[in-house]
């Protein structure tokens, strides 16, 4: 994970990668969001509902750390190793759920997981282990992540939409 500058730095790289993944949802049409395809079998549907579940899981782990606990990361009983596993626990969770249901958490979780990253220190964000479950990392190296993850999701969607455009 690389060095991160400033809380303002994060929250700009955050609010940018949402607003490029967003404009690229708002020229889709509904039915077009629930055809699979855009990751494995995922739908564009299936991916919002990941990023939304991904976003909770770090509410979650920070939650849990102002609680005195060391959540298990990322998710328990799951390693880094079993991350495949646990997307697919994800994507099995949310699979059946409406498109508007999952719009709806998608924009309330990241509405949240910014309020969050808005609510915290520098001292929080730029120091390494400052909460445990990050091990080494600063927990704004974690956040940048998710920006990174929006930007994967981006990615994955506008070339599926070139495909289909073919």
């Amino acid at each position: 994970m690389a060095f991160i500058r400033s809380k303002s730095f994060l929250l700009e790289q955050v609010q940018t990668e949402r607003r490029r993944l967003d404009q690229n949802l708002d020229r889709m049409d509904p039915a077009e969001m629930l055809l699979p395809g855009v990751v494995g079998e995922w739908s564009v549907k299936d991916v919002l509902a990941h990023l939304a579940e991904w976003e909770q899981l770090f509410l979650g782990w920070y939650q849990a750390s102002l609680c005195g606990e060391i959540p298990e990361v990322p998710a328990p009983g799951i390693s880094w190793k079993g991350i495949d596993r646990l997307n697919s626990r994800i994507y099995e969770k949310h699979c059946a759920r409406s498109l508007p249901e999952i719009r709806s958490e998608y924009h309330i979780a990241h509405q949240k997981f910014v309020e969050r990253l808005q609510s915290l220190s520098e001292e929080e964000l730029s120091v390494p282990g400052f909460y445990r479950w990050t091990g080494n990392a600063t927990l704004g190296q974690w956040v940048s992540a998710y920006a990174a993850h929006d930007r994967w999701a981006k990615t994955h969607i506008r070339r599926w939409i070139k495909t289909r455009a073919l």
